[in-house]
């Protein structure tokens, strides 16, 4: 079955491990970066601290790193392909990329 054509929207969930490259370059491989509109998407789960929210949980700095490191390598990314957009969100991961990506 031919792809080409058929994809408007490819969503990646990226970490930031030496995997990440290899995704993307596995994309260039395909043809698939200029089939329509990528999405690179990081999800930061949020920790379950029993009833606490996340306002209520001490911020150590890690995570703000960790987010700032997850942010440059999508904007890395980024810049070696055509039509695309950065989501870095918290939650849940497999919900936040099923809710949000999911055809309606």
């Amino acid at each position: 079955m031919e792809i080409t054509g058929l994809l408007k929207t490819i969503v990646v969930a990226l970490d930031v491990s030496e995997l990440a490259e290899q995704v993307i370059q596995t994309l260039q491989d395909l043809g698939l970066i200029d089939q329509g509109r990528i999405i690179l998407c990081h999800v930061f789960q949020i920790p379950d601290v029993g009833g606490e929210t996340p306002a209520d949980i001490p911020h150590t700095g890690s995570a703000e790193i960790s987010y700032l490191q997850a942010e440059k390598l999508l904007q890395f990314f980024q810049k070696q392909l055509i039509n695309t957009k950065l989501e870095l969100v918290m939650g849940d991961p497999s919900e936040e990329i099923i809710c949000q990506y999911s055809p309606s």
